[in-house]
Formats: structure tokens, C-alpha cells, sequence
């Protein structure tokens, strides 16, 4: 695709006429197709070429996906660098890395933990939890952190607890629909 004039051109003067602030490729695995370190520099070659230079150039993000953890695995911090799927160059590169997991295995759960695992210019900051919302993300502050970093033992667990109903209800305020709230 990036070999290709016919895409790379009309990119170029779409990027130059839009004047982007951030220029993403997601996913990553669709430029670089192989895991050897001479691929991963050849697609970051290839997204250079095609980004202004200077003061126009945009930040560039890769939305490059995780391995998949094992039962009750969960990764917090600078370890989570090390389910970053494919070769090291993926995260020795950027200045900043940044990881996005679900609170849960829930699949209509709308929670998601983002985590500085990497920041080559400071510190990593505090991780946050976030709802999406219609498209937005809105700020949790109440997230359960002790059965985040456990691997969301809810799954596990038999019989509905006092954490399980703060969870569904959201500390008094239903965010499910009633019937759904029973299933989770």
C-alpha cells in the first residue's frame, strides 16, 4: 500500500491540505506485516515519507494491538511493554507508549484503563479510567482498581457480592438496562 504512488500521493497532498495535528495508522500489523526488525523500520520509513517535515509535521500514533493474556493475567505499567504485539522496535522507537484495556472480560462493559507504560520525557503519570460514551470517553473515578490489577476476579467468583452490585449499579445509579443488570 505505501509502495504504491497511487496511494501514497493523493495521501500526501490529503495530509498537506488537511493539515492533521495527529496522524495515526491503525493497525499497525497492516504496514509492518512481518515481526523482523527490518520491517518495523521500513513502515516507520514509509509513514515518514509521507508526513510533512518541520513545524507541519503531525504527531504520528500507531494503534498496535496486545497479546492476549492468560486466565487471571494482568499487566500494570511499564510491564504492560511486553504485550505490545511484535518486535521490540514497536516500542523502543516512540517517546511515548500508552496502553488501552478493558476494566473486565465483560463484553458490554464500556470501562477502559489507560496506562503511560512508556514517557521518555518524564513521568509516567497515573494511569486513568475512562467510560465510552457515544463515541467520547468520560472520566471513572470510582473503578474498582484492587479487581482491575487482579484480572477482573469477578469472573471467577460464585454468588453475587456487595462489589458485584456496585459494579452493575454503579453506586446507586443503574447504568444497564434493568434487565441486563440480572446477566452481569
Amino acid at each position: 500500500m505505501f509502495r504504491n504512488k497511487s496511494f501514497t500521493e493523493p495521501l500526501i497532498a490529503a495530509i498537506q491540505d488537511f493539515s492533521p495535528d495527529v496522524f495515526i495508522v491503525d493497525p499497525w500489523n497492516q504496514l509492518a506485516k512481518d515481526a523482523m526488525e527490518r520491517d518495523y523500520w521500513d513502515a516507520f520509513e514509509k509513514i515518514q515519507a509521507v508526513l510533512p517535515i518541520g513545524d507541519l509535521r503531525p504527531a504520528f500514533g500507531i494503534w498496535a494491538h496486545a497479546r492476549k493474556p492468560r486466565l487471571g493475567e494482568r499487566e500494570n505499567g511499564r510491564s504492560l511493554l511486553n504485550f505490545i504485539s511484535g518486535n521490540y522496535e514497536l516500542t523502543s522507537v516512540p517517546r511515548p507508549v500508552f496502553s488501552m484495556q478493558h476494566a473486565s472480560d465483560f463484553p458490554d462493559d464500556d470501562r477502559v484503563v489507560f496506562t503511560c507504560c512508556k514517557n521518555n520525557d518524564g513521568e509516567l503519570g497515573a494511569r486513568t479510567a475512562w467510560k465510552i460514551r457515544n463515541g467520547l470517553f468520560e472520566p471513572i473515578e470510582d473503578l474498582n482498581r484492587e479487581l482491575f490489577d487482579s484480572g477482573g476476579e469477578m469472573r471467577k467468583q460464585k454468588g453475587v457480592t456487595e462489589e458485584n452490585l456496585r459494579t452493575v449499579f454503579c453506586n446507586g445509579e443503574l447504568w444497564l438496562p434493568q434487565s441486563d443488570a440480572a446477566k452481569k
